[in-house]
Formats: structure tokens, C-alpha cells, sequence
């Protein structure tokens, strides 16, 4: 999937890290933020950014759009 969007190999790498780190920092913030706006909302939510990450995988190209459709994703 990423090479059919023109990434070389250290860019792909690099996408895999900055995921693994955002899993990492957004963890304790999304559950306080489910906490917060209730668990029906947060789930709503969750998969509104779902989707808008899996048209960003869909139709974006490039580094930065593929970053950008990962962090939607999470």
C-alpha cells in the first residue's frame, strides 16, 4: 500500500514510528476525553475520525497526507 503512494522505505519506517508514538501520547487523553464527553459521544466520534483517516489512506498521497490520515485513523 505505501510504495503505490511513491514512499520510499525510510518514510514508511518512519510513519510506523510516529504511530506507535502517538498511540503512546493520545492513550491517557482519550479516555479522559471519553470520560468527559461520555462514552456513546466518544465512540461516535472515534469512528467519524476512523473513517475521514481511511479516505486520507484512500485518495491522499504523499508523506505528509499519509501522517496526517494515521493520526485520524488512531
Amino acid at each position: 500500500m505505501f510504495l503505490q503512494k511513491d514512499l520510499t522505505a525510510s518514510q514508511i519506517y518512519m510513519i510506523y514510528s510516529i504511530f506507535s508514538i502517538l498511540i503512546f501520547l493520545l492513550e491517557v487523553p482519550a479516555g479522559y476525553l471519553g470520560d468527559k464527553i461520555g462514552y456513546k459521544k466518544s465512540i461516535i466520534l472515534g469512528l467519524i475520525c476512523g473513517i475521514l483517516g481511511f479516505i486520507g489512506f484512500i485518495f491522499g498521497k504523499g508523506f505528509r497526507v499519509i501522517i496526517i490520515a494515521y493520526f485520524l485513523w488512531l
